[in-house]
């Protein structure tokens, strides 16, 4: 599995993505928290773009114009948002970027 790293201007901002290509990897803990055990293997079916970084406040404030988060801090990840806040955001971002951008299961993932 190998891994590509690129970036994408948006909103005059620069953002790092990985690009992973499709294969197999162990993932999980045998030792660790309930909602990571087990050990189990996942496979990609094709190639995946994932943000290098948890999406921040200021992402999510330049993108969509507000900020839900209840810890303010512009570069601690966005807190506060529903599953259908981050399809908006990733409508937003894909129209902004010209990438298709999916928070679930499309060419870039975040």
């Amino acid at each position: 599995m190998s891994v590509t790293t690129i970036n994408i201007d948006i909103a005059g901002c620069g953002y790092n993505f990985i690009e992973v290509s499709a294969g197999e990897f162990f993932m999980g803990s045998d030792h660790g928290l309930p909602l990571e055990l087990p050990v189990h293997k996942v496979m990609l079916n094709k190639f995946l773009k994932v943000l290098e970084t948890p999406v921040t406040q200021k992402m999510y404030l330049d993108i969509t114009g507000v900020n839900p988060s209840q810890c303010v801090n512009l570069d601690a990840p966005i807190e506060n948002v529903t599953w259908f806040d981050a399809q908006k955001f990733c409508e937003k971002l894909s129209s902004i970027s010209g990438k298709r951008i999916n928070g679930v299961k499309h060419d870039i993932f975040l």
